[in-house]
């Protein structure tokens, strides 16, 4: 038997704007989990004649895609009874549920699921600075 806590590992330095503040990505035992973001595939062309396919993939919408983390926020690992061990990139089996914060400053609950589960994703999130 493994005990593996949920935790928050602070992202490293970047130059990039949107983590000048610093960000977190969260983390249990060896798996990282993401913010899965609703998505549209669409086959765009094929190898040859070998049935190999080149797909498009959008996102449906932007919701969550720059929701930030406060670092006082817990975030709790949960089984789902629903998940497919054998698929589970399909029915993930494990998840993470928490809040992080919208842009505007409300908290909003998200689940979080494996890394490998998701086809896009967000998993890395700004630490959230209030406004004063």
């Amino acid at each position: 038997r493994f005990t593996c806590p949920v935790r928050k590992i602070a992202q490293p330095r970047s130059k990039t704007v949107a983590r000048e503040n610093g960000g977190f990505y969260i983390r249990r035992g060896p798996l990282v989990y993401a913010l899965a973001f609703a998505h549209k595939v669409k086959a765009i062309g094929e190898l040859g004649d070998s049935g190999f396919k080149h797909y498009g993939v959008d996102t449906v919408d932007e919701t969550g895609w720059d929701d930030a983390i406060d670092p006082e926020t817990e975030f709790e690992f949960e089984r789902d009874g629903q998940g497919d061990a054998l698929h589970p990139w399909h029915v993930p089996p494990l998840r993470i549920k928490g809040r992080l914060v919208t842009r505007a400053g409300t908290s909003v609950p998200v689940t979080l699921v494996p890394l490998g589960c998701t086809i896009l994703r967000r998993v890395t999130f700004p630490r959230f600075k209030p406004s004063r």
